[in-house]
């Protein structure tokens, strides 16, 4: 397994190198520099303020549908994979089945690592924050 991944993780270098040659950036998944965080992302390169730095990638979920008991707990039964993020919208973002650290499909978003983002720990100031984008079939 190992041999693979660090396959895949090279192929995904040179996926994100070419991308920081065109963009000045790209986005990287890496040992995170926060003590036991596991993964975190990290800036390769110069990104204005105000750049798009990664999206959450998985399914979505309205509110509607998580009010209903019996759907949100079959959803989420027997599952510790805490891969979930809700918008200011009470929408929800289910990551739980989104690639963590290997991109091995050639359709894989080398951009949809925002659900192993790191939080900053406590007294340090956040570089980066979330904004809602909200995407169209026109838009793939």
């Amino acid at each position: 397994i190992n041999a693979a991944i660090r396959h895949y993780q090279m192929i995904n270098l040179a996926k994100t190198a070419l991308i920081r040659e065109q963009l000045g950036f790209s986005v990287l998944s890496l040992k995170s520099t926060i003590p036991e965080a596991g993964r975190g992302i990290f800036v390769d390169g110069t990104a204005l303020a105000g750049s798009l730095l990664a999206f959450f990638p998985g399914q979505i979920w309205p509110k509607e549908y998580l009010s209903n008991a019996a759907f949100s707990t079959a959803l989420f039964k027997d599952d510790n994979n805490y891969q979930l993020s809700i918008r200011y919208d009470d929408i929800l973002i289910d990551s739980r089945k989104a690639p963590y650290t290997v991109l091995n499909d050639a359709n894989c978003n080398p951009w949809a690592v925002a659900h192993i983002a790191n939080h900053p720990p406590k007294d340090v100031s956040a570089n980066c924050r979330t904004v809602m984008v909200n995407f169209t079939e026109k838009m793939k």
